[in-house]
């Protein structure tokens, strides 16, 4: 999907390169990610996003690297949180070493459900008994448990432990640094404060349902959510304040004005390219595309000869011989009320 090559107009090979990314390209590093402590994938998890932002620059034509730094963090959240949905890697790998290493490891060993069943596990033999301990995993919420206590004071120097102390401790430490800017106690119901001996399992040391690094992530997305509200209605924090325009487009973002960002390009859902350039702006809080011919020096439209300003709101709302955005919008409106 070479935006360069492909020049044909019914073809959006913008969208295509777009989509290949959200559900695809971003989540090719995520085996090594998963199965390396993350000492050893740093290196790689970096040369892999810058990648990704390569291929978001030719996509839409914005780099991320040039963002502010309230728009860097704000794209990396899930489209649901108002972002756009593509995380960065290395933060990610934490959550993902933790889950894979969690998820990886409690199949290993037999367990006991809460119902009083032993499920067999996949190799439970003396060594991995040696290795993890025994009846660590087990599913009775009556009593705590520290899960990985026994494998990391029995295997202080294994590159596994020191990759989940190391994971750990990344995420703990972000999650209470969130914690501390938005004036928030330590919560000890989140499971993102536990201990490392209970790192990727609930308060109590048990078995948490669903994927592990889901869980990790979903938490770690909703703080670092809050905060970027938090910074939003701030006037102290210059490190991420956002100018007005990333206000507006922040605030004003939901799951129907981001469609965008997850429309499949069939044939009610093609965008064309010059499109979608306008749209991931819009979404943001840049300048139009469209605009940048017509700031440099002052231009002026419509009957009352308003300037031209470089996020187009003066073209889009000018009164224009045969209609213009005030009308148009109105019989638009009246359309979709008459559907539904």
């Amino acid at each position: 999907m070479n935006v360069k090559k492909i020049t044909s107009l019914v073809i959006p090979v913008r969208q295509c390169l777009w989509q290949l990314i959200l559900r695809c390209l971003q989540f090719k590093g995520n085996y090594w990610a998963r199965h390396l402590p993350p000492a050893q994938t740093e290196d790689f998890c970096k040369s892999f996003d810058q990648e990704i932002n390569s291929l978001i620059k030719e996509a839409i034509e914005i780099d991320p690297d040039n963002l502010t730094p309230f728009s860097q963090q704000r794209i990396r959240l899930p489209i649901v949180k108002q972002g756009i949905g593509v995380r960065e890697l290395n933060s990610r790998r934490h959550s993902e070493f933790i889950g894979g290493f969690q998820q990886g490891v409690v199949p290993i060993l037999n367990i006991t459900t809460e119902e009083g069943i032993t499920r067999k596990g996949r190799l439970h033999t003396p060594t991995m008994i040696e290795i993890f301990g025994e009846s660590l995993f087990n599913s009775d919420q009556n009593n705590e448990s520290s899960p990985w206590r026994h494998f990391l004071q029995n295997n202080p120097d294994s590159a596994f432990a020191k990759g989940l102390t190391e994971a750990w401790s990344e995420i703990k430490s972000e999650s209470e640094a969130i914690d501390n800017d938005l004036n928030k106690t330590i919560n000890a119901n989140d499971i993102l404060n536990n201990n490392v001996e209970k790192a990727g399992f609930s308060v109590k040391g048990k078995v948490i349902k669903g994927s592990v690094t889901h869980v990790l992530t979903e938490n770690l997305e909703a703080k670092r959510h809050e905060l970027l509200l938090h910074n939003m209605k701030s006037t102290t924090n210059a490190l991420l304040s956002p100018t007005h325009r990333e206000k507006l487009s922040f605030i004003n973002c939901d799951m129907f004005s981001a469609q965008f960002l997850i429309a499949l390009p069939t044939s009610t859902g093609i965008l064309p390219n010059k499109v979608l350039l306008e749209m991931f702006p819009l979404h943001i809080g840049l300048p139009s595309p469209a605009m940048r011919p017509f700031v440099d020096e002052p231009h002026y439209i419509g009957h009352l000869q308003q300037q031209v300003d470089e996020f187009g709101d003066s073209v889009g709302r000018t009164q224009l011989a045969g209609g213009d955005f005030i009308r148009s919008h109105g019989e638009m409106q009246t359309l979709m009320n008459d559907i539904f």
